[in-house]
């Protein structure tokens, strides 16, 4: 729906002269040095100032040894991922460059160990095509997005690793959600707390083996950044995404 558009014209117009390349990465508390820690990649299509409150966000975990930014708006090639992350969370709320060929970067990466986390808005039907929509590598079907709140959560598996910390979440006064539903071979670990249980936090073991998990939340933060009343709250919404970042990436 149109309302849900989350930034202005100006801003849509400005990222269209961003280069897609990575922008610096801030380390966490291990340092980039740290061969334990996990280099986190944030692939988006979206305002990027609300990029940067998700950078700011995880680094402020200081669970990972760097977290940096890619623009998927302009093309981009699997190498820019491979190269510099290990694990990705994807963010859309603008259009990917191309959805075919974002799709097949996707599914390559996933088939090379990085790790893939979708957040809400990339469950809209053909957002993200190519292999990654061909071969099945989504762990819920495609939906609506709808919005409405404030909303808090449910666990539908208490004492999953995804839900390490967590013990309250808050949607902003918008809630943003999909109406798609987990497949059977997905594992649905919380739920929004409204009618229907829209999905929260799902995990699913691919065919090939590899972990995927995405979070049914959009990832910027009411904070002083963003300044954003219909956005969640920061608390434990960074919680779930560290954890799910945490996960693909063989760590939780």
């Amino acid at each position: 729906m149109r309302s849900r558009r989350l930034f202005l014209r100006a801003a849509l117009a400005a990222m269209l002269l961003v280069p897609a390349a990575v922008l610096p990465a801030c380390g966490g508390s291990g340092g980039s040095d740290d061969p334990g820690g996990l280099r986190v990649g944030i692939v988006h299509a979206v305002n990027p100032s609300y990029a940067q409150d998700v950078q700011d966000n995880l680094v402020g975990t200081g669970q990972f040894a760097s977290v940096g930014v890619l623009y998927a708006g302009s093309p981009i090639t699997l190498s820019d991922i491979e190269s510099n992350f290990d694990v990705i969370l994807v963010m859309k709320d603008g259009d990917f460059f191309d959805e075919a060929t974002f799709g097949d970067i996707l599914a390559d990466a996933v088939d090379d160990g990085v790790g893939v986390v979708l957040s809400v808005f990339c469950y809209e039907a053909g957002v993200i095509q190519g292999r990654f929509a061909s071969d099945d590598y989504f762990t819920m079907t495609s939906g609506a997005n709808g919005g409405g709140g404030p909303l808090g959560y449910t666990e539908d598996v208490p004492g999953h690793p995804l839900l390490t910390d967590v013990t309250l979440f808050g949607g902003g006064d918008s809630s943003y959600r999909t109406t798609g539903t987990p497949y059977p071979s997905s594992t649905k670990v919380a739920s929004w707390l409204v009618a229907g249980s829209p999905p929260l936090l799902v995990e699913r073991t691919l065919p090939n083996g590899a972990l995927r998990v995405d979070v049914g939340f959009y990832p910027p933060t009411a904070s002083a950044t963003t300044g954003r009343t219909d956005f969640v709250a920061a608390a434990d919404s960074v919680t779930m995404l560290a954890n799910a970042l945490l996960r693909v990436g063989g760590q939780l």
